[in-house]
């Protein structure tokens, strides 16, 4: 499969509010001259259709020719808090939803994207599946496993460990009691002993909605582009706003790239708890989430 979606954090606080369905009418998606379609497959899982392509052409030129084509289709660009997330195009009177991604690559003359095309449903979540969901972020938290790549923090337990295909990437997450502060001090020490180099350092402080704060810790993150649509805000969802506190390091060495996200969530079991999503079982296992992004080369 080309994408394995691995939804950081959120997936085990509660079920997906929207679900896919193939749409027949738009299987064969237009291409751009000069772009070249890599593989096509079927996510069964969420019942869609991804393709992924590649290009000469930049970014924007290639968002810009999208943009033109499904608008001729009647879909309405959704505009994301984050660049780095996919381009949400919805047609509402078909409830069509396609996500134009542009995963991270190392070749830099060269853009990679893909289309994922299905039928946008929304679905209600039950309390008894949301304690389903809590119960399984608990049943996955565990001792981290040594990295080959990378030091790993100390004082924390890992809930997320898998890779993406698609961006030649390893994901690991953990949550940890210690402060974002503490934790990123670690990482500034160590990374340079497996031959690290930090290029680029980006501190963030304050109160953030959902899909603000969600961007933050795993910007890289494609269920993103759910949590943005009009069936995902946050009074749907029933998060007040989140304090969070940290930063998102961006490391290279030898053409390839790790950004680690740390935030500490300053409030977050007194403002979630009693809603929908209450969060207080973080007590446990703490409010600062770590999160790992590792980029590898391409030729190895």
């Amino acid at each position: 499969m080309i994408f394995k979606f691995k939804k950081i954090l959120f997936l085990y606080f509660c079920t997906s509010a929207l679900c896919f369905t193939v749409n027949a009418q738009l299987l064969e998606p237009p291409i751009p001259f000069g772009a070249e379609l890599i593989d096509k497959k079927e996510n069964k899982k969420e019942q869609s259709l991804i393709y992924l392509y590649r290009s000469k052409a930049s970014m924007e030129e290639v968002l810009e020719y999208y943009r033109g084509a499904f608008v001729q289709q009647g879909f309405k660009e959704q505009k994301l808090n984050n660049t780095s997330n996919p381009d949400i195009f919805i047609n509402n009177k078909e409830k069509t939803i396609i996500l134009l991604v542009f995963p991270p690559s190392l070749n830099e003359q060269e853009t990679a994207y893909s289309l994922t095309i299905g039928k946008m449903a929304e679905t209600t979540i039950s309390k008894e599946q949301l304690a389903s969901s809590l119960s399984n972020f608990s049943n996955n938290i565990r001792d981290p496993q040594k990295l080959d790549f990378m030091p790993v923090y100390p004082n924390a337990k890992q809930f997320e460990y898998g890779t993406w295909e698609a961006s030649l990437s390893v994901g690991v997450a953990y949550v940890s009691h210690d402060s974002a502060e503490a934790i990123e001090k670690f990482y500034l020490d160590e990374m340079p002993s497996y031959q690290w180099d930090l290029v680029d350092r980006e501190p963030s402080q304050g109160a953030y909605n959902f899909s603000e704060w969600f961007s933050k810790i795993a910007p890289y993150s494609q269920f993103c582009s759910k949590c943005n649509s009009s069936l995902m805000q946050d009074e749907f969802l029933g998060i007040p706003p989140l304090t969070i506190k940290g930063s998102k390091l961006t490391f290279a060495a030898d053409g390839k790239k790790c950004v680690i996200t740390i935030y500490t969530f300053q409030d977050i079991i007194e403002k979630a708890q009693g809603t929908m999503y209450d969060l207080s079982f973080m007590k446990q296992y703490g409010n600062t989430i770590i999160g790992i992004v590792y980029f590898y080369n391409q030729n190895e």
